[in-house]
């Protein structure tokens, strides 16, 4: 339906309302419209080999925040900067009304890696009253997922070792919040989380691992965990898992395997399908109107059936990716956005499900 060359790989495509926002490996932001692929603006942020992620607060300015060599907020209708912090910042930030959540270096040189929180419209650290962040969350390097908000606040984040964090804040005033509540869940057995965040919808975190099962269900507000899925044969998956839209009628939640994708019932665990093919497959997948898309490394997109699975409804190979993430792909609108290697934003048809 369209294409929009890029200056780099993008690895990350965000969409708020009908706005499509990506970054690429050269630290390039793009907005543009999710329809037409009209362009609304494009601004290279980060100069820096430190791969640059995207968060969004829809409906507020500023609305962006990118991480990598700095923390920078953008406001979403020009890319403007509005202010930066000198934070090394890895992956996702998870963006609340409260506080911008990224996991950075430590600031002492210890070579450990911290949860920190920023003000999100001013820019300031935000330090706790009763505790010290640093020495609440904090752990060897790489050992930490993304982070993700709840709906009621409360951030979440695995951490080496099966360690589930769960930290609920409650704000006072600028700068200063309260750590109400910081509870901590070991999982026997759990050596390492993927690291993408977890999916976190109506008091359930998914999280993904790379050993010893491949999908684990924490309810927080008891912080007990529900179940554990090895996830077929490879047993792991390495991004965010996904849920279907709100038409969703089967209460399955959707996870990718080194060359794989799963279906498992949100409740119990107990596997509805599964789907292999012959390419890894690392990105997140997304779902739309009973129809489940997934990009894989060898540049092709996936169109699967979200309640039964292959054989699949659809598929074309573009441009293989190298060794970089492969970004998950958006459905709306009646479209699939994706990005490929060769440095071309993509819109196509959404395909149909099978009648059943």
């Amino acid at each position: 339906m369209w294409s929009y060359g890029t200056r780099g790989v993008v690895h990350q495509i965000l969409l708020a309302d009908t706005t499509l926002y990506a970054v690429d490996d050269r630290g390039w932001v793009y907005a543009m419209d999710a329809r037409t692929g009209e362009s609304h603006w494009a601004r290279r942020v980060a100069y820096t080999d430190a791969r640059p992620w995207l968060g969004i607060l829809p409906g507020t300015d500023p609305g962006l925040y990118l991480t990598g060599d700095k923390l920078y907020a953008l406001y979403s209708a020009t890319g403007e900067e509005r202010w930066r912090l000198d934070i090394t910042a890895l992956g996702t930030p998870a963006v609340s009304h409260q506080a911008v959540c990224c996991v950075a270096r430590d600031t002492d040189g210890r070579n450990l890696d911290e949860l920190t929180l920023v003000e999100p419209y001013l820019g300031e650290r935000i330090t706790l009253d009763r505790m010290s962040l640093a020495r609440s969350v904090v752990g060897e390097r790489d050992s930490f997922t993304a982070p993700a908000v709840a709906d009621d606040g409360t951030i979440v984040l695995g951490g080496r070792g099966g360690v589930v964090h769960g930290l609920d804040l409650v704000k006072h005033g600028i700068g200063v919040a309260d750590a109400r509540d910081h509870k901590i869940l070991r999982l026997p057995g759990h050596a390492r989380f993927s690291p993408a965040a977890p999916l976190v919808t109506q008091g359930i975190a998914y999280l993904g691992t790379a050993t010893k099962g491949g999908l684990v269900a924490v309810d927080l507000n008891s912080m007990k965990d529900i179940w554990t899925r090895r996830l077929g044969l490879d047993g792991e998956t390495w991004s965010t898992p996904a849920v279907g839209d709100r038409h969703d009628r089967y209460g399955l939640v959707y996870a990718t395997g080194y060359a794989s994708v799963h279906a498992v019932d949100r409740s119990t665990g107990e596997p509805a399908w599964n789907y292999y093919h012959g390419s890894p497959t690392p990105s997140s997948p997304a779902v739309a109107n009973d129809v489940l898309y997934v990009l894989t490394r060898s540049g092709e997109l996936i169109a699967l059936d979200a309640r039964e699975g292959g054989p699949a409804l659809a598929r074309r190979a573009y441009a293989p990716f190298g060794g970089g993430p492969v970004p998950a792909p958006v459905a709306a609108h009646g479209l699939v956005h994706f990005a490929t290697a060769d440095r071309v934003l993509r819109a196509v048809p959404q395909a149909r499900a099978r009648a059943t």
